[in-house]
């Protein structure tokens, strides 16, 4: 006689009891709590919810301080929230790398050659929208990185220098599709805010294993609009934050 699963028939076979909601949580719902979400609105409720991320998420990440600092900036000052994640993404990826680094000012120059390029590439796709490129800027990057990876592979290493080139190539891969969906976004939206999308460029609040949103036009739309929606949403962040 066989035996069935619920894996295999799709059906639970539990008992009604096993399958009702327990009446605890290890974790509580606490963005359902009222109370508790009012609190995190004010200023002592913003640094008690900011220093409980950072005891939690500081055994895990070197960085877990100046990550508290941006994020007590974006907290504390939400209508300048765009130009401090610009500035907050460039502290993670000019400054904060130095340490350690054998040639930083050559990581500086690299870093900053990148965000210059791609910048020239965003305000192309904003001054001929319609041209050729403009319509086919996101492709046309993605497909010249293949061709550039594809030349330096044949070029002669007595020709230049190619260990610069390829770190600078290397470095361009953490950059190359964010600024994709950059240029993407820019086919949706109006240029009002060109120059802000560096700080979208490669996100500072993650790591390499973090799922990113695709592209700053999604994050505008699923940023929070009030200090109720921006509670909740941390409170959710805390919550993981504890389970992982």
């Amino acid at each position: 006689m066989s035996v069935q699963t619920p894996f295999f028939t799709g059906v639970s076979t539990a008992p009604a009891r096993v399958t009702r909601e327990l009446p605890f949580r290890i974790i509580p719902r606490i963005e359902t709590y009222p109370r508790l979400v009012s609190f995190c609105q004010t200023v002592p409720g913003q640094a008690i919810l900011l220093t409980a991320f950072g005891l939690i998420y500081a055994p895990f990440n070197s960085n877990a301080i100046p990550l508290m600092l941006c994020l007590a900036m974006l907290m504390w000052m939400p209508q300048r929230r765009h130009q401090l994640v610009t500035v907050s993404t460039l502290i993670f990826s000019l400054l904060l790398p130095l340490r350690g680094l054998a040639h930083p000012l050559r990581h500086v120059g690299t870093i900053v050659a990148i965000l210059v390029f791609c910048a020239t590439l965003i305000w192309c796709r904003v001054k001929w929208p319609q041209s050729w490129y403009g319509r086919n800027s996101a492709t046309i990057l993605i497909a010249g990185f293949g061709l550039w990876i594809v030349a330096i592979s044949l070029i002669p290493w007595r020709t230049f220098r190619t260990p610069l080139v390829w770190e600078l190539s290397i470095a361009f891969v953490g950059y190359v599709w964010y600024a994709a969906y950059i240029l993407t976004d820019r086919q949706s939206e109006s240029p009002r805010r060109f120059g802000l999308e560096t700080g979208f460029l490669r996100p500072f609040w993650g790591a390499m294993y973090t799922p990113f949103p695709n592209g700053t036009a999604y994050l505008r739309q699923i940023e929070a609009k009030t200090p109720e929606q921006l509670a909740i949403v941390q409170l959710k962040g805390l919550k993981l934050l504890a389970w992982s």
